[in-house]
């Protein structure tokens, strides 16, 4: 699962039937796979929309 997290972010177009049927012979369903492809697809556009935006990251509280 972290395998598919991370080609989602480095190069989502490898991702083939083959690594999808890999993650369902290990017990992960439809739900958790589409859920794992969301979560870092929404990063990435929060990500790219914050830089654009020039949003500043808060100051932790000392």
């Amino acid at each position: 699962m972290i395998d598919l997290g991370l080609r989602v972010y480095r190069e989502p177009a490898s991702i083939s039937d083959e690594h999808i049927a890999g993650l369902r012979a290990y017990g992960y369903g439809d739900r958790e796979i589409a859920d794992v492809v969301g979560i870092v697809a929404l990063n990435i556009l929060t990500g790219a929309f914050n830089l654009v935006a020039g949003v500043k990251p808060d100051e932790p509280d000392r």
